[in-house]
This record gives C-alpha cells, sequence and structure tokens, in this order.
C-alpha cells in the first residue's frame, strides 16, 4: 500500500485520537499537573475535563450522590421491597460509589473518604484531611466485592447489571493493582487488587455472553451495536429522538462533522 494512503486511512481512523504515551516529551511535561488548579474544583458535572486528561475533577458530588442513594434504599426502601430487590439496589449504589473513587484516586491519589452523607453545615467532614490512597482503595473493594454478590444478572437491556459491572470492575481493579505494584506501595494489597481484577474479567470471559467476532468498521461505525457480541454496553442512537453523535463519520473516510 503507497505510503500517503496508510497516512490518510490512519488520520481518518484515529482522528483527534492522542494518548499520553503518543506526546511524551523530554524535560518536564507540559501536560502533566504539579498542583491542583482551579477548574479542578468546579462543581460542573460536564465532561469536558476529559479532553485535558482521563479523570474527574475535585468533585465529590457523584460521591454524594452514591451515599444518598444507599441512605435511602437503607433506611426508606429497605422494608418496602424484596430482599433481593434490597440487595440489588445497595450494589448499584455501591458500585457506582466505587467507581467514582477509583476515578479520583487514579487522578488525585489521596483523598478524603466519605461513607455516609455529609450534613450540609458539617464543615469538619467536609473540609476533613485526604485519607490514605490504600484505606480509600479498601473500601472500593469492599464496594465492588458487594456489588458482583448482590447485582443482577439481567435487569433489562441497557441497564447495569453483573456483566456491566464485572466489565468495570476488572479495569479499575487492574488499574489500582498496577499501580501498587510497579511504585511499590503495597505488594499485599497489589496482589489482592489484581486477583480481583481476574475474578471480575473471568466473570465477564465465562458467561458465553460475549465474544472478539467483528470487524473494526462493524464496531467503531455501526448506528446499531445490539447484536455486536463484543459490546457490553453500548448507547442506542435514535435520529427522531434528538439522540445523535457524528463519530462514525471519521471510520467512514469523511472529515465533515454531520450528525448519523
Amino acid at each position: 500500500m503507497d505510503i500517503t494512503v496508510l497516512g490518510l486511512l490512519t488520520i481518518l481512523l484515529f482522528e483527534d485520537i492522542t494518548f499520553s504515551d503518543d506526546l511524551t516529551i523530554n524535560a518536564a511535561q507540559s501536560s502533566f499537573e504539579n498542583a491542583v488548579p482551579s477548574s479542578r474544583y468546579s462543581t460542573s458535572e460536564s465532561g469536558s475535563w476529559i479532553a485535558q486528561y482521563g479523570g474527574p475533577t475535585w468533585n465529590f458530588s457523584w460521591v454524594r450522590k452514591s451515599n444518598i442513594f444507599i441512605d435511602r434504599v437503607e433506611n426508606i426502601s429497605k422494608s418496602k421491597v424484596t430482599t433481593e430487590a434490597y440487595k440489588h439496589w445497595s450494589a448499584v449504589a455501591r458500585f457506582f460509589r466505587g467507581f467514582e473513587y477509583a476515578r479520583l484516586v487514579s487522578v488525585f491519589g489521596d483523598v478524603p473518604y466519605f461513607d455516609g452523607v455529609v450534613a450540609e453545615n458539617d464543615f469538619d467532614t467536609q473540609y476533613k484531611d485526604r485519607d490514605d490512597r490504600g484505606l480509600v482503595m479498601d473500601k472500593v473493594y469492599d464496594d465492588f466485592k458487594y456489588t458482583l454478590a448482590n447485582i443482577r444478572t439481567n435487569d433489562g437491556l441497557q441497564n447495569l447489571d453483573k456483566y456491566v459491572a464485572a466489565a468495570f470492575i476488572s479495569r479499575l481493579m487492574l488499574f489500582e493493582g498496577s499501580w501498587q505494584k510497579y511504585h511499590g506501595l503495597d505488594q499485599d494489597r497489589a496482589k489482592k487488587y489484581l486477583e480481583f481484577a481476574v475474578e471480575a474479567a473471568e466473570i465477564v470471559m465465562n458467561s458465553g455472553k460475549y465474544s472478539f467476532d467483528s470487524d473494526y468498521k462493524s464496531l467503531f461505525a455501526s448506528q446499531d451495536l445490539a447484536a455486536n457480541k463484543e459490546v457490553i454496553l453500548y448507547r442506542a442512537y435514535d435520529n427522531t429522538l434528538g439522540v445523535t453523535h457524528a463519530i462514525a463519520s471519521y471510520q467512514n473516510g469523511l472529515e465533515a462533522q454531520n450528525q448519523l
């Protein structure tokens, strides 16, 4: 293949997709932050920060949402639903708390851990010191263990279930286990997290629901992924509902940003 054509194909397939190891330069890394800038404590819940780096802002609103969820399930719903429903929704709430804390730790390291709803006037708790990274991730580990033991295997199309949770948990535990191991922080924790990553991955692999069986274009340029066995969770796009995107145009040889 002509090298010019190959280069063009590369641009079309990977337009606007860059990774930190593609952009490493000598000496100081301009994209690496040594201190938390003012933009990191915004209360905004938008995803605009993803353009700079893959992680959340210094924002605990999603932790609070999860703790409120847990509190309401425990103190309001528990007596009104079946034991199975109580365990499932507790697992959903604890998954999201663990998910958010794993992301916060991946960016900031030590972070304050809140295991319940904090009162609006409890400033001592709100401004508590950071907790050790390992302590926080042990709490995340416990939340994720509870999740996989209690969440429903199937809760309907496009809803969080055991396989979706296990896929995320495997990725997050792999990251933290590797971080603990290769930064020489705590080898026992590293082993625990990495073994959990394997356990969660095997839940997905052994389910028989998923497999690698599609080509690149089918995976990244299809308007409907419902039948694709490589996809664990996807977003359904519907032009009649205004739920659209323009990403697939890059994979189909077009630079225009027309909505699909």
